[in-house]
């Protein structure tokens, strides 16, 4: 996991190395969310993003409705964690097995058994 202070430093952090999913606030410092949702459209691979902002009048915005989930901040986590998890599941659909449960590597199975083995 990663923080970016504006979306100067976010950009750049992405031009190095694509994340697995981007959380953002549209409150990002400098040019703002949007703009750098704007500057993702094209990237490749594209770079999977759920909105986690207080900024509701943007949920129905073009650029986010194309390009990511919208969750509005609150006390409740469970919703962002939700979004999360949906996006990735869309994205990485290879990474989850049949019931949508995330896939355990071989290592991990086997240091699961030996768990169990003792």
């Amino acid at each position: 996991m990663q923080v970016a202070k504006d979306d100067k430093e976010l950009l750049g952090m992405i031009d190095l190395e694509a994340p697995d999913l981007l959380i953002l606030d549209l409150e990002i410092p400098c040019g703002g969310g949007l703009a750098v949702l704007e500057n993702l459209q094209h990237h490749i691979p594209p770079v999977p993003v759920v909105i986690h902002t207080f900024l509701t009048e943007y949920a129905n915005h073009p650029v986010i409705q194309e390009q990511a989930s919208f969750v509005e901040k609150m006390a409740n986590t469970d919703v962002l964690k939700a979004a999360i998890v949906e996006m990735l599941r869309k994205r990485y659909p290879d990474r989850f097995g049949i019931l949508g449960e995330p896939v355990q590597s071989h290592g991990s199975v086997e240091k699961q058994r030996e768990s169990d083995d003792e």
